[in-house]
């Protein structure tokens, strides 16, 4: 079996007196979409935050593949406001080794691979909408070819066909670059729409409800099948279904 690129063991976290997660055993499989779903405060961004090396467990372990890149989008954007949406993606390529008009260019084409091109290149953050802001976010973690994608509610500003073609284009990436993905998301039908798996967290402290492995690839799923799934999934998670508890979630 193929070791799995990211492990949280038996992790517990808490900011100051509030415990945030409980007992959190997950292991991340290489070249899938894992989605994160649960309430608000269960701890969803925490475990993106641990993933990308921002948090330290309180208790267990996580273990990240050897040489792993990682790349987070969070909940904010937090572009840099003084530089525009080409520079934003451009700058987050100053640690390759590539000459700065390679860097440019590869930021034009990963913006233009989200949707935004000509003017809007050149405008800044605070002239850019909502969804704008968090498609720049998205090309600058892209641009880097990551291992690992972190992504925390990556589509939650987009208009539902803008989202779905950003589904496609993360789908794209992953197996494309044989990379791995692991996102937040609130949304039953977006987790079906992009996720080979999916993670349940219950109320805080986050403990692992359920885990539902997805059948076929995500664009086989037909509209019916998709609803039934996402149904399946809101039922899990407000617990009218029963939970079978995985041994380890994502263990085979």
């Amino acid at each position: 079996m193929t070791a799995p690129i990211l492990s949280f063991d038996n992790v517990a976290f808490r900011y100051g007196d509030m415990p945030v997660l409980d007992g959190i055993s997950i292991d991340i499989p290489r070249g899938a979409i894992t989605c994160l779903m649960g309430p608000s405060g269960c701890g969803k961004s925490t475990l993106i935050a641990m993933a990308a090396g921002l948090l330290t467990p309180e208790s267990g372990v996580l273990r990240r593949a050897d040489g792993c890149r990682t790349a987070p989008m969070f909940q904010d954007p937090l572009l840099l406001p003084w530089r525009d949406a080409l520079s934003n993606v451009a700058f987050g390529l100053k640690a390759e080794p590539i000459p700065a008009a390679e860097r440019v260019e590869r930021a034009r084409t990963v913006l233009e691979e989200t949707g935004l091109s000509g003017a809007e290149l050149a405008k800044f953050p605070h002239q850019l909408s909502g969804g704008m802001r968090q498609r720049v976010a998205l090309a600058r973690a892209l641009a880097v070819a990551p291992d690992l994608l972190l992504l925390d509610e990556p589509f939650r500003a987009l208009d539902p066909p803008l989202a779905r073609r950003m589904h496609a284009r993360v789908r794209r990436v992953i197996e494309e670059r044989h990379a791995t993905a692991l996102i937040v998301t609130h949304d039953a039908r977006e987790a079906v729409r992009i996720a080979d798996r999916v993670v349940l967290l219950s109320a805080a402290p986050g403990r692992i409800r359920a885990f539902r492995e997805l059948p076929d690839r995500p664009e086989t799923r037909t509209a019916a099948e998709i609803a039934e799934l996402a149904e399946e999934l809101d039922a899990l998670a407000d617990g009218e279904l029963p939970v079978r508890p995985h041994p380890r979630v994502g263990q085979k």
